[in-house]
C-alpha cells in the first residue's frame, strides 16, 4: 500500500511478483534481479573482456535442517524503526545473519525497490564485501572512476550504481572482489585504512571525497593524503 505508482522500478518488481508478494518474494527477487545476470570486465579485471555469467539460486533451509554449512539466517520485520544490518564474518566459514528492519511501516513509508535494494547490498556482506559509503568508512567515500561506477545518486535503484554504495545493483567489480575475497579467504574493502587493506580487485587509483576535500590512500604511510589534482 505504500509503493508509489509512479515510481517504475517497483512497478516493474509488482508486474513481475504480483501485488500479493511478500517481504519473502521481494527479498528473493532483489537477489535475484541485482545480483544476477551479465557481467562484462574491463582492462582492469581478472581476465581482460571476457563475459562472467552470474545466476543466483537461492534455497530455502527448514528448521529441520538448519545445521547446514554456510546458511544466511534472514530476519525481516517490517514494523520496527532503525537501519537494516548484517552480522559480519570476515572470512568464508561460517554461517552469515541478516536482520531487515526497513520495510513498509508508516513511520518508515518505503517501496518495492527500496527493499529489494536493502537486501541486495545486506547479501553482499555475507560474501565478504564491505560497505562503500562514506559513514562506514571514517567519512571518506570513492568516488566514480573508470573501473567503478559509484555515483548517480537514485536512492534504492538500481541505475545508482554500486551496490554496496547506494543499494542499486552489483556490478562486474563485486563480482570480481567476491570471487578474490573466497580465494583469500578475507574480507574485501573499497576504502582502506590501518585495519584493512583496499580490495586487490580495485586496480585503478582511487580518489576518495571527504566533506569538501579530496584525498588518495598512501599506503606506506597507511594515511589519507590530500589530493591535489
Amino acid at each position: 500500500m505504500y509503493w508509489d505508482e509512479e515510481e517504475s522500478e517497483s512497478v516493474e518488481i509488482i508486474n513481475r511478483l504480483g501485488t500479493d508478494c511478500t517481504l519473502g518474494d521481494l527479498f528473493i527477487d532483489g537477489l535475484k534481479e541485482r545480483w544476477g545476470g551479465e557481467y562484462v570486465s574491463s582492462v582492469y579485471d581478472f581476465y581482460p573482456g571476457i563475459n562472467i555469467q552470474v545466476s543466483v539460486l537461492p534455497e530455502i533451509i527448514t528448521k529441520e535442517s538448519v545445521g547446514a554449512n554456510h546458511y544466511i539466517s534472514v530476519t525481516m520485520n517490517p514494523t520496527l524503526l532503525g537501519s537494516s544490518y548484517t552480522y559480519i564474518q570476515r572470512k568464508t566459514n561460517g554461517n552469515r545473519s541478516m536482520v531487515l528492519t526497513r520495510g513498509f511501516s508508516e513511520n518508515s513509508i518505503k517501496t518495492p525497490a527500496y527493499y529489494e535494494g536493502t537486501s541486495a547490498h545486506e547479501f553482499g556482506h555475507t560474501i565478504l564485501l564491505s560497505d562503500a559509503y562514506s559513514s562506514a568508512n571514517s567519512g571518506y567515500q570513492p568516488i566514480s572512476a573508470t573501473e567503478i561506477y559509484y555515483n548517480d545518486y537514485v536512492y534504492g535503484m538500481p541505475s545508482s550504481g554500486e551496490v554496496m554504495m547506494h543499494t542499486g545493483r552489483a556490478i562486474t567489480n563485486d563480482i570480481e572482489m567476491t570471487l578474490v575475497g573466497y580465494s583469500e579467504n578475507y574480507w574485501q574493502s573499497f576504502v582502506p585504512s590501518k585495519s584493512y587493506s583496499l580490495s586487490s580487485a580495485i586496480k585503478e587509483l582511487q580518489i576518495y571525497r571527504n566533506a569538501y576535500k579530496f584525498y588518495t590512500w598512501n599506503n606506506e604511510q597507511k594515511a589519507f593524503v590530500e589530493f591535489v589534482g
